[in-house]
């Protein structure tokens, strides 16, 4: 199974539902285009530091994201070719899913 593959089979948020102290996302490409001419984006939160917290897949409308802090990192692995959000010094809330997600630095 391709790593697609394995994020995209991860079970899907309610759209309404916030999520709370995420350490990672993943950013999937679709296939799908929004109808502002834009693609749609599938996303992955990973809480690696609640080990007890299971991955969630949110998104699949979205076709923007804005960032709300100042220690945001993207990356994109390779082979997969997915991109990566991280915080270098904390972790971070995200909206429920609209057209626009918001990711927010969580204040300790």
């Amino acid at each position: 199974m391709t790593q697609r593959e394995e994020l995209l089979s991860v079970p899907k948020r309610k759209w309404d539902d916030e999520l709370h102290g995420v350490d990672v996302v993943y950013i999937i490409p679709s296939r799908r285009k929004h109808e502002s001419g834009y693609a749609c984006m599938d996303f992955v939160a990973s809480f690696n530091g609640d080990k007890g917290k299971p991955m969630v897949r949110f998104g699949g409308g979205c076709d923007d994201v804005r960032l709300n802090g100042n220690h945001f990192r993207i990356d994109c692995e390779y082979p997969s070719r997915i991109i990566r959000i991280w915080n270098d010094k904390t972790s971070f809330s995200i909206s429920r899913d609209i057209s626009s997600i918001d990711f927010v630095e969580e204040t300790e």
